[in-house]
């Protein structure tokens, strides 16, 4: 994962706990990582939706890393249209 041009993102589907924040943080830290993109799918567990609202508490404050948090719905028709925007949105603040 050193290789930036080969391992440009991180992706997990697990929560972020309080232990495994400073983990985290120290991987974004070596990575030179600066931005953390959380993307929430409101149609899933209610679970996930209360450990993302908890996200930004989490993570370290000494740890220099932008949260940007959006939120889409997987159960609709139209979830490409609501992705699109979001992507964009990542497009922009990410390489």
């Amino acid at each position: 994962m050193a290789d930036r041009g080969e391992f440009p993102t991180y992706v997990t589907t697990s929560p972020l706990t309080p232990v495994n924040a400073v983990i985290f943080c120290a991987l974004f830290t070596e990575m030179n990582w600066t931005r953390l993109y959380l993307l929430h799918d409101t149609g899933s567990s209610p679970y996930y939706g209360l450990q993302a609202s908890f996200l930004p508490l989490r993570i370290p404050t000494n740890c220099r890393v932008q949260l940007t948090r959006q939120q889409f719905h997987s159960g609709v028709k139209n979830v490409s249209q609501q992705l699109q925007p979001i992507l964009r949105d990542f497009n922009s603040k990410s390489r």
